[in-house]
């Protein structure tokens, strides 16, 4: 059988989701489709002052951390992912680390490799009056004295630390440890906006329904369903990682970070109750959608209905006097047209009468 050119172009646009199967671990391999060029900014940082350096090469951004700083090497654009052997040598981070920074389909999680912490999560945005949400992937590799982080495509996260230091220059006294912090709230408060966004959406489905269900289109619930259990799997894996950084000792996370970090596990809890009973919400959603398309139907079986119970009798007089018999004294009779069309007219008001009086219309 020969298929056609639409479900031949279909196919040959799918692309394998794990492009990873049967790689050796370990192999540095973007598993993403975004193309932006990578961007390198060093943020440096003391008590007394931080330096920001925008647009570096590679050589630039990893120049030794001076004795007595801190510093914050950020990468924006994994398409060109080879600088990320330099980066684990001169580092130190295990090549199964710069592995799962590069695939975009790691779940959330938090791992130790002794020297370093790494947390990779998930940036969700949305575009408020839109369906639309935007889940990028995102990485943190925290050191004695730096952070390192990689996300896929530039956007503000780096200006949202500067904003922070520059109104609060008391942050300036705090580790690298407290930017992570600064750094993984920034994407919990984004969590948050896009829960509006979910609750948003949900409110103008239920007011589309009522008002013309039968011009709603249900492929934008399973858009927006999609979006939220992308969300789900982003969110609810971090919870007790999160509540086992906020509880257990580590070299690298000071007890006065911790107690930031407790916070950011209530916020991550709250966001889980709140996507718990989004699930419940979007159950509903379907089974009104259900029950409106139920009630068209039901509407359309009525008229229905009506059609058929006037042209019942109707259809009675029609085959009665359609048999067309010999001795059949009304087909030869002068007034039998006139008789038969005012009994049918009668026979069809009648019907309407005794629908009304039953409700049936």
């Amino acid at each position: 059988m020969k298929k056609s050119r639409s479900s031949q172009r279909q196919y040959e646009k799918r692309e394998p989701k794990y492009k990873k199967a049967g790689m050796a671990p370990g192999s540095l391999i973007y598993t993403g489709t975004s193309t932006s060029e990578p961007q390198m900014l060093r943020l440096t940082w003391d008590d007394h002052g931080f330096d920001i350096q925008r647009n570096l090469s590679l050589k630039e951004a990893l120049q030794p951390v001076p004795n007595g700083k801190r510093c914050w090497i950020h990468l924006a654009g994994l398409s060109e992912y080879s600088f990320l052997e330099e980066v684990g040598r001169q580092f130190g981070v295990h090549r199964l680390l710069l592995e799962d920074i590069l695939n975009v389909e790691q779940m959330p999680k938090v791992a130790e490799d002794g020297s370093h912490l790494f947390l990779t999560m998930k940036l969700i945005n949305y575009t408020p009056g839109t369906i639309k949400f935007d889940r990028e992937h995102i990485s943190f590799v925290l050191g004695k004295d730096y952070l390192l982080s990689f996300r896929e495509i530039p956007g503000k996260l780096a200006d949202y630390v500067f904003e922070r230091y520059e109104h609060n220059p008391t942050l300036l006294s705090r580790g690298p440890d407290f930017l992570l912090y600064l750094l993984t709230d920034h994407l919990i408060d984004l969590y948050f906006v896009a829960l509006e966004g979910f609750e948003e959406q949900i409110e103008s489905f239920e007011e589309a329904l009522l008002r013309s269900p039968e011009k709603f289109d249900a492929a934008q619930i399973l858009m927006v369903k999609k979006a939220y259990g992308l969300m789900r799997k982003a969110i609810i894996p971090l919870r007790e990682d999160f509540r086992r950084l906020s509880v257990e000792d580590h070299v690298l996370i000071s007890p006065s970070t911790k107690i930031y970090l407790q916070d950011a596990n209530d916020h991550l809890h709250s966001v889980g109750q709140s996507l718990d009973n989004l699930r419940e919400t979007f159950s509903s959603l379907m089974d009104f959608y259900s029950s409106q398309n139920d009630l068209l139907l039901n509407r359309s079986m009525q008229k229905l209905t009506v059609i058929s119970t006037i042209f019942l009798p109707l259809t009675f007089i029609t085959g009665w006097y359609g048999m067309n018999f010999v001795n059949m004294p009304e087909l030869q009779w002068y007034w039998g047209y006139p008789a038969v069309a005012v009994l049918s007219f009668l026979a069809a008001m009648a019907s309407l009468y005794w629908m009304k009086r039953r409700r049936l219309d």
